[in-house]
């Protein structure tokens, strides 16, 4: 195995190391001085040793509240409109669940929305177009099958007669994995 190749091969399986590790699962936000765990994978926050479990429904934000309290907030309009339900065995009265310093749905709106969207929101609202997942494969294949090619379309036509240093071969190439990765990634979404 030549050096380029060797050079290629590492940096093909170090960046497949790299995209393959773990995404960030919680995160710590302060609410009122006070630390939040917010879990995006089971959906909960935890704060001053309370659980409250949150899921997203087409355009609705349900929360569940540690006493069993359910709190609903809806776009209707471009308006949020924040609706309570009552579990039988849990018949108190909204002021009571605020009076007991549970976090206002409103705060907890804020602090899920400000987390990535992909790790938050449910997938069907970020679908690609597996027509542009195919377009960056295949520009992808160019360079990694032709990077003379690519390299003449990006660079080489400024000068005469000039080649690409194998450096600039191998970086091309290794574009090229990367936006076969990238593509393979948008129409598996």
């Amino acid at each position: 195995m030549n050096k380029t190749k060797s050079i290629f091969v590492i940096i093909f399986l170090s960046s497949v190391l790299m995209m393959t590790g773990c995404t960030e699962q919680t995160a710590v936000k302060k609410i009122y001085q006070k630390d939040a765990v917010i879990n995006y994978v089971d959906r909960t926050i935890t704060y001053d040793g309370e659980v409250y479990i949150y899921e997203f429904a087409e355009n609705k934000l349900k929360i569940v509240y540690p006493n069993g309290m359910v709190s609903v907030l809806a776009n209707r309009d471009s308006f949020i409109s924040i609706d309570w339900q009552y579990v039988e065995t849990h018949k108190e009265d909204v002021k009571t669940v605020l009076e007991l310093g549970y976090l206002h749905p409103n705060v907890i709106m804020y602090q899920i929305l400000e987390a990535t969207p992909n790790s938050v929101m449910p997938s069907s609202h970020y679908k690609q177009s597996p027509i542009g997942g195919l377009f960056v494969i295949l520009f992808g294949s160019m360079l990694v099958f032709f990077p003379a090619h690519a390299w003449f379309l990006s660079y080489g036509w400024r000068y005469k007669d000039v080649n690409p240093s194998e450096v600039a071969l191998v970086i091309h190439r290794f574009s090229g994995v990367i936006a076969i990765i990238i593509g393979i990634m948008i129409i598996a979404k």
